[in-house]
């Protein structure tokens, strides 16, 4: 996944995590937030052991408040800054779900991330994305529950415009009725 420059230059990744209702649904008597922490976890544990200038820090996104905040960074939550404390990032895991919205502001947790990677022009900044359907909402609107119109375009114009700062965008999916072509990650 990573460039062989990588392994002397300092990385800085955030991890992206879905926190909408749907990830309390089970999947083989699992909820679908376990096997996101499972992964995300095993994830960590190689990085770290791989890489010793890296930095990783934990957004979560989905809808809690459905009044004025709605359609906003609010939609979105920083729970880690970048951090080498390989303790920290795991906790966060572990305890990254303790509030679930019915929406998914995939363009939320994006703006969230962007904003807090250091300014270091040195590092590779990584955004690892991991979401079980598409965005059902975006920054600067109300509309809800479907993905197109503003939605599907506001999202696609923030993941190209992070690809072309030079961030390094890995989507993981798990939505098996979507067809990739619906899916914002798919220009990415």
């Amino acid at each position: 996944i990573m460039e062989q420059e990588s392994i002397t230059k300092p990385i800085e990744m955030f991890l992206i995590l879905d926190n909408s209702h749907s990830m309390t649904s089970t999947y083989e008597e699992k909820e679908k937030r376990q096997y996101v922490a499972e992964t995300a976890s095993a994830f960590v544990n190689a990085l770290f052991d791989h890489y010793e200038k890296a930095k990783i820090g934990i957004v979560s996104f989905s809808s809690v408040d459905l009044g004025s905040t709605l359609g906003t960074e609010n939609d979105a939550k920083l729970l880690l800054n970048l951090t080498d404390s390989k303790d920290a990032v795991q906790n966060t895991i572990n305890n990254y779900t303790t509030t679930e919205g019915p929406y998914t502001n995939i363009e939320a947790g994006l703006a969230i991330a962007e904003k807090n990677f250091t300014n270091n022009t040195d590092s590779q900044k990584y955004i690892v994305l991991i979401s079980d359907g598409v965005p059902n909402l975006c920054l600067d609107t109300n509309t809800t529950l479907t993905y197109s119109g503003v939605i599907a375009t506001n999202t696609k114009n923030k993941l190209v415009e992070l690809k072309n700062k030079g961030y390094n965008i890995f989507p993981v999916r798990s939505e098996e009725h979507t067809s990739e072509l619906q899916s914002p990650m798919y220009l990415v």
